[in-house]
């Protein structure tokens, strides 16, 4: 496997990292999703199991956000519909 010791993201990529209580997460997320990142801006949200993600999936679309769930369980095709 090589690796592109000088691989940059593109310019267009913004990271923001947030520091806050677990129990604060989901809010802080909400909260970011609508008023941080731009309307009609794409967002990965990485968490810590599949659970989280079904939670996640199931939660957003009660705030008008809308999410695609992919997980490492699901099969390639899975991934794509």
């Amino acid at each position: 496997v090589k690796v592109d010791s000088e691989y940059k993201l593109p310019d267009k990529a913004v990271m923001h990292n947030f520091l806050c209580r677990p129990e604060q997460k989901v809010s802080l997320l909400i909260y970011t999703l609508q008023n941080i990142i731009p309307e009609g801006e794409r967002s990965i949200i990485f968490v810590s199991s599949r659970q989280w993600g079904d939670y996640l999936d199931n939660l957003l679309p009660t705030f008008n956000l809308t999410s695609v769930n992919i997980n490492g369980k699901m099969g390639q095709e899975d991934r794509f519909e």
